[in-house]
């Protein structure tokens, strides 16, 4: 057991002088003889990562994950019905009256793309002010291992003292004795410092959850900030390209309706960058639930 507190400890090298000193001040004010003490000991940190972990940290916004695979998934429609239009219209390619219909459907699926484009625009926002919030939930875990590392430096000093000095003079004290009594005080304290130390235990293991906490947060983070990405070329690159493509397919003069290979080669493309962006946001849901699932 003291092994493992060594190694929990090892980190505490890292505080501040100030720190030190303070957690020096407090370790005089433990004291092990008082269950009731012990068993609190820490207590506040602990509570602090369990509330947080319930609660801060699970405010994730699925509610706009939803939206944007709501949007996607009836952007794919609005492709899909203006493939179908396009490939029921019987008029011969090269007529005027070819071209006129087609700007017609072309023009009702461009609004559709710019009103995408607006929605898609404001899910990246949400999803940066996102990345932005789990910033401090990350600093919010940085100062719970702070608490948990200025109570075990504590905790560890007093123990050293517990035992170094008090129990050993104690232990003297009983053989040179031989009194029941005194014999029954040293096993006391002996106990004592032992429960002591189960607790510094305890609260290094506690001690670990934040760093999970933290973990999950990175990838959540990347998860969004990564949709948001993609999102952004979605509006700057791929709706603009796709829509130029098409415009300069249909020729200079005006003369000739767009060839249908180049028609779908455009709308696959298009397709298969909705359905990546659908995929990658499944896989990240998922990996983010798994996350979770430490929690539970």
């Amino acid at each position: 057991m003291e092994e493992t507190i060594r190694k929990q400890t090892a980190m505490l090298e890292e505080l501040s002088e100030a720190e030190k000193a303070y957690a020096r001040q407090f370790s005089e004010d433990i004291d092990i003889m008082d269950s009731r003490a012990v068993l609190q000991y820490g207590m506040a940190a602990q509570k602090k990562i369990m509330q947080f972990s319930e609660a801060s940290l699970f405010e994730i916004p699925s509610a706009d994950q939803e939206e944007i695979a709501k949007d996607i998934r009836k952007l794919k429609r609005k492709l899909a019905e203006f493939r179908s239009q396009y490939e029921r219209s019987t008029l011969k390619p090269g007529s005027e009256q070819a071209l006129t219909e087609f700007k017609s459907i072309y023009d009702s699926f461009s609004s559709a793309l710019i009103e995408a484009a607006r929605r898609m625009q404001i899910h990246r926002s949400s999803l940066l002010r996102h990345v932005s919030r789990l910033d401090k939930h990350y600093e919010t875990c940085l100062k719970i291992i702070r608490e948990f590392d200025l109570y075990l430096y504590a905790g560890k000093i007093h123990l050293e003292t517990c035992r170094e000095d008090i129990l050993q003079e104690l232990h003297e004290k009983a053989e040179k004795t031989k009194a029941m009594q005194d014999l029954e005080i040293m096993r006391d304290y002996s106990r004592a410092c032992l429960r002591f130390e189960k607790k510094l235990s305890d609260l290094s293991v506690s001690r670990a959850l934040p760093f999970q906490t933290m973990a999950q947060i990175r990838l959540m983070q990347n998860n969004a900030a990564a949709l948001a990405e993609n999102l952004n070329r979605l509006c700057t690159d791929t709706f603009p390209l796709y829509r130029s493509r098409l415009v300069f397919s249909l020729g200079l003069s005006d003369e000739k309706i767009i060839a249908s290979e180049t028609f779908e080669e455009v709308c696959d493309d298009l397709n298969r960058t909705l359905n990546a962006i659908l995929k990658m946001q499944t896989e990240s849901r998922e990996k983010e639930k798994k996350g979770l699932s430490l929690f539970g």
